[in-house]
């Protein structure tokens, strides 16, 4: 989103990587409007958080039992819509 709009144009998108516990291999692929997480589990996880960073602050959207190592996203646009 640029200036309060949609811009389909990813030239000069800038990517994050964030750092990950220990040696927790992550891989994040999108398809349409989704997106999927996955990593190597961590032997010492209690469980797993995703967040997002929306207006200037971070927040949880969903936690994972430990045992999981995969999160597949809601479909963002219709999100967006309602």
């Amino acid at each position: 989103m640029v200036n309060g709009k949609w811009d389909p144009d990813f030239s000069n998108a800038v990517t994050v990587t964030p750092d990950a516990p220990h040696d927790l291999k992550e891989k994040a692929e999108v398809k349409r409007s989704k997106f999927k997480l996955t990593w190597n589990a961590d032997k010492d996880a209690e469980s797993y958080a995703v967040a997002v960073f929306q207006t200037d602050r971070w927040k949880i959207v969903t936690t994972i039992p430990a045992d999981k190592t995969s999160y597949i996203s809601p479909d963002i646009l219709k999100a967006l819509i309602m």
